[in-house]
């Protein structure tokens, strides 16, 4: 990332946690869902969110190893 003239770069904490763990690094994503109390609508078409919410049942899963099944 470009800051004026300065080129920045960084690891967020899951890369640094993924190198100290390997394989037993894991990360689970949440989907808040649809709450009109809250203003909060429909995800947009195509967002991991929106995958999220279409998977049947009260428990919602989708298997990925580093993002590679995913679409």
């Amino acid at each position: 990332m470009a800051i004026g003239s300065f080129d920045l770069a960084w690891w967020p904490a899951g890369a640094h946690l993924s190198q100290v763990f390997g394989s037993r690094y894991a990360v689970i994503g949440t989907a808040v869902g649809v709450s009109a109390a809250n203003g909060i609508g429909q995800p947009e078409a195509g967002t991991l969110e929106a995958r999220l919410l279409s998977v049947p049942g009260p428990v919602r899963l989708i298997a990925t190893e580093r993002g590679r099944r995913l679409a």
